[in-house]
């Protein structure tokens, strides 16, 4: 038996190329927000930018998480 889920899924993605929504970042290295948060706090990963005010949506530069993933793996670590 198949089971299709029909809950909407609760991440968002931008679409924009210059700045990654949280769910860019989840979909591009295929984890959790926990997983995200964590590098944060953990391993240096980009904190992201908010343009608006503290209900404002965190905002990833495209170009520092690429050079985190790089820079993680010339030191040899599994990034997910």
């Amino acid at each position: 038996m198949r089971v299709i889920s029909t809950v909407p899924r609760r991440i968002q993605t931008s679409g924009d190329s210059t700045y990654w929504l949280i769910g860019d970042v989840c979909e591009h290295f295929r984890c959790s927000r926990m997983w995200v948060e964590r590098r944060i706090k953990d391993t240096g990963f980009p904190k992201g930018i908010k343009f608006g005010g503290k209900t404002s949506a965190r905002r990833f530069p495209v170009v520092e998480v690429l050079a985190w993933e790089v820079e993680r793996a010339k030191l040899g670590e599994r990034v997910t």
